[in-house]
């Protein structure tokens, strides 16, 4: 199944799966803010958004209303227009699930991976262990449940 432009929470299948976005208590600046797995019974203060730019041939994600890139390895939502949003790829993860995708850079070189259940460890963006979806492990793997009614 391909994922669709719309509103979705999104976990990771890691053993505690924990809930993926922005921290609800950040600074004020419009420095990039980082995104988390966040901890248990917490929920991101707005859904992702996942939509096709016009002409794209990945898709953006958008984390608090803002889209998201990747900084020294790790994940930010980008409030500036300083540094361009990200074309993501996604690949289905089908061992893990209808609605399990692993989320690559445009190039496939690197993907979203939770190093850690702790809560509030920031996401990574770095080599995956198979790129096109086969043999991948649970912190390489996200589920994306849509938000309907949003």
């Amino acid at each position: 199944m391909s994922l669709q432009d719309g509103y979705y929470q999104i976990a990771s299948v890691t053993s505690l799966q924990p809930i993926i976005g922005r921290n609800p208590i950040e600074d004020r600046s419009m420095q990039p803010k980082g995104v988390f797995a966040l901890p248990s019974g917490t929920l991101p203060l707005l859904p992702w958004i996942v939509k096709t730019p016009l002409g794209g041939q990945g898709l953006v994600f958008e984390a608090g209303g803002a889209p998201t890139a990747p900084i020294s390895d790790k994940l930010y939502a980008i409030l500036q227009n300083n540094i361009p949003p990200m074309e993501w790829v996604v690949t289905p993860a089908p061992a893990f699930g209808p609605f399990a995708y692993s989320v690559q850079t445009s190039d496939r070189e690197r993907g979203w991976i939770a190093l850690s259940d702790e809560p509030l460890t920031q996401v990574s963006v770095k080599p995956l262990t198979s790129p096109n979806g086969g043999a991948l492990t649970p912190n390489e793997v996200f589920i994306f449940e849509k938000v309907p009614g949003v």
